[in-house]
């Protein structure tokens, strides 16, 4: 029972003509399958990290420079302007694309779970790992870059407001995200929901069976309206308190004075200093962050990439920028006097200097950060091939085994852990059940996939879908069962599409069918039943038909058609594909491959001929001289039926597949089911309430084991026990009985 629901063994119901009894298959081994590396996504991950460490170190250069200049002017410059320096270089030297797409790589990272595979003694599960105070720090102070790219779109309609707004704005967007971090991190959330087509009807499978969510888009979202609320509040206090401060003065709302043509925009409204209405003042330190380079005799405009000259000045000079010319004011004749006023000046450039250090070890602090998160396009720190991707596939695979659907749940709880399994060798692989395409072949047959199914397969390998046919057509006025008896038990599959041979005709490939089958068929069926008008009308409206797969399906279910199942043979194996879609913070989904396998034919190793071997082997028989079907009618009537006066066992007798005389366990199973080549076998599915047991029961083991350290421990201990069996020497090498 057990390995029933694991999927190691089947139960079968065998019908004949005159009995039935059901058994149980002998155990078969699992199939290990590994995970496929080349299907983790690392396209836009890559170039996503190029750019940031780019803005890095473009921040990281000018800096230096800045520092160089500070120096040889003995720090003797506005400290106050260099806490611009993130807003102004940022906007000068990056440029608000990049600027916006650092900022929202780290919205993405907050807005992704911090998900980690986690390995204790042999105890593997996924586990949500809280972000320490100063990575959140860190990575909220990133997503400022947002408002910053905000305020700097807009600094021509803001002027000299910006000044003011900027740095609230950016504390009260850092304040809020890093509470909303703290209070609500992203959680994962899993949910299979499988969905089937038919690639090829009773031979290949298709399914998506759920997905699993990284990251929160509805979170994304949140944290820039988090940025344009913070730059809207901002503005507001702003421009009030601009308007009572005038107020209370008794001035009037000083009016933007012009804009420098050489000085951008970020520089005008953060940097500048004005002596006068007709004149622009800067010193070393803010031409370099304004995209100006002080050379000996001139400035090197990297905006413009041209070289203006200018008169030979010291160190010290200011820059004196008229509109529309420029000067320098020098201040070479004047005496260096230390006063308290140039101690606080040089007290604020160290300052500022420490401000730009600290950003650049944020900035290289959020590369480090990066690195494992965007190593990937889920956006997942930590997830690799042999750990995550290949727990996630046994995590869907166990849960398909039990069940075709699961609510919405988060897969970082221990429910989900799993013992069978050691992800931390460098090859790691997940065991499948050899059934499990079998075992969900008819579960993928709703009448929307079988038409699809039917009208995408080779016409050529259509009779070779495994149904003993009952029916010519929907309607049931041509029966076609091989026996009396079997025509009796078809009685109870009229809901059954499959047992209509109308269901694939009116849906395959018909000029392939035809050259591959057409004789054998016009032999078999049309022919018998040409010979009248209805049959005439019948196979002209069936090889026709046009109707839509919706419309087609209609039809079915107007004839009382409600299923398609197929029985059960082993001359060919179904194969099936299953993909799980990751989530990220996005909203897009990457499809994982958790099983793959292909749908083969092995007749060479059948043994299931004997029980009834199928529409295209009773075709191929017809064309033989040599069988007993040569030339003869399966519409029953027929005045040349082919079982009138031969019975279907006599057929595979003939064929090969069966002996004359039977062995004595063949001839027991005969006494119970009726004679061989019309006998049904049809699959038994595991009853749900066994699968809520054994379910049950591992959530329960599981949930023993994330306790503490002592029971993982204890269980990883347990030895498995293997038992042995004396073999007769003359049993060596001895092949399987026949018969």
């Amino acid at each position: 029972m057990y390995e029933w629901v694991e999927g190691k063994r089947e139960v079968f119901t065998f019908e004949g003509d005159e009995g039935a009894f059901t058994t149980i298959s002998p155990s078969k081994s699992s199939v290990p399958l590994a995970a496929n590396p080349l299907e983790l996504p690392q396209n836009a991950c890559n170039y996503v990290r190029y750019i940031i460490t780019y803005v890095t170190f473009a921040l990281s250069g000018v800096a230096v420079v800045l520092v160089g200049y500070a120096a040889v002017a003995r720090f003797q410059l506005g400290g106050l302007q260099l806490l611009q320096f993130n807003r102004v270089v940022g906007s000068v030297w990056i440029g608000r694309p990049f600027l916006l797409l650092r900022g929202m790589t780290a919205v993405v990272m907050l807005s992704t779970a911090n998900m980690v595979f986690v390995v204790t003694h042999g105890f593997s599960h996924l586990q949500l790992e809280a972000r320490s105070i100063v990575d959140i720090a860190v990575l909220a102070g990133e997503t400022t870059w947002v408002s910053y790219t905000i305020i700097d779109f807009c600094l021509p309609f803001l002027g000299d407001l910006s000044a003011v707004l900027s740095p609230i704005s950016a504390l009260v967007g850092w304040l809020v995200v890093v509470i909303l971090e703290l209070a609500d991190p992203v959680a994962v959330a899993a949910a299979i929901d499988t969905k089937c087509k038919a690639v090829t009807v009773d031979n290949m499978i298709e399914c998506s069976v759920g997905s699993f969510t990284i990251g929160n888009s509805t979170r994304l979202v949140w944290i820039c309206v988090i940025h344009l609320i913070a730059v809207g509040v901002a503005t507001a206090c702003a421009v009030g308190w601009t308007h009572f401060r005038h107020q209370r003065s008794g001035t009037r709302t000083a009016t933007t004075a012009m804009h420098h043509l050489l000085i951008p925009m970020a520089a005008q409204s953060y940097l500048v200093h004005r002596p006068n209405d007709r004149m622009t003042q800067l010193d070393n330190v803010s031409c370099v962050m304004s995209g100006m380079i002080p050379l000996v005799a001139g400035l090197f405009d990297a905006k413009l990439w041209g070289y203006i000259p200018l008169e030979k000045r010291s160190a010290s000079d200011l820059f004196l920028l008229p509109n529309p010319t420029f000067r320098t004011k020098s201040q070479a004749g004047k005496e260096f006097v230390e006063s308290r006023q140039q101690r606080i000046m040089r007290f604020m450039a160290i300052v500022g200097l420490g401000y730009i250090a600290m950003t650049l070890a944020g900035s290289y602090g959020y590369l480090i950060l990066t690195e494992s998160t965007m190593a990937n396009d889920f956006w997942w720190a930590t997830f690799n091939t042999t750990g995550a991707q290949t727990y996630l596939s046994m995590v869907f695979t166990s849960q398909l085994q039990l069940s075709s659907r699961v609510a919405p749940t988060q897969i970082d709880t221990v429910l989900y852990g799993d013992t069978g399994a050691w992800y931390g060798a460098a090859k790691t692989s997940i065991a499948t059940s050899p059934l499990y395409a079998t075992a969900i072949e008819n579960e993928a047959h709703s009448l929307s996939n079988v038409v699809v199914g039917l009208r995408k397969m080779d016409g050529c390998q259509v009779p070779w879908i495994f149904s003993a046919y009952c029916y010519v057509d929907f309607d049931r006025r041509w029966e076609m069962a091989n026996s009396a008896g079997k025509q009796t038990r078809c009685l109870s599959e009229k809901t059954n599409g499959a047992v209509y041979l109308e269901s694939i005709l009116r849906n395959a490939q018909w000029n392939d069918l035809m050259s591959c089958w057409g004789d054998d068929l016009n032999t078999a069926v049309f022919a018998p039943i040409g010979a009248t008008n209805d049959g005439k009308a019948w196979l002209q409206a069936t090889q026709t038909n046009a109707l839509t797969v919706a419309d087609e399906v209609n039809l079915w279910t107007a004839k009382g058609i409600t299923t398609y199942a197929t029985q059960w043979q082993n001359f060919k194996r179904p194969g099936v594909m299953e993909f799980v879609s990751i989530r990220n913070a996005f909203g897009i989904s990457y499809p994982i491959t958790i099983k793959k396998s292909n749908g083969t034919f092995r007749l060479a190793s059948q043994y299931t001929y004997k029980m009834y071997w199928g529409l295209a082997n009773d075709l191929l028989a017809t064309r033989e001289n040599s069988s007993l079907l040569s030339g003869k009618s399966f519409v029953r009537a027929s005045r040349n039926y082919a079982f009138e006066n031969t019975s279907m066992e006599q057929v595979l007798v003939g064929a090969g597949y069966m002996p004359s005389v039977l062995g004595r366990n063949m001839a027991t199973l005969r006494s119970i089911l009726g004679p061989f080549g019309s006998i049904d076998v049809r699959g038994v599915p595991c009853p749900p309430s066994v699968r809520a047991l054994f379910n049950s029961v591992n959530q329960i083991v599981t949930t023993v084991l994330a306790r503490d350290d002592v029971h993982k421990y204890n269980y990883s201990a347990i030895m498995p026990t293997y038992s042995f069996a004396m073999l007769p020497n003359a049993w060596r090498g001895a092949g399987p009985p026949t018969t």
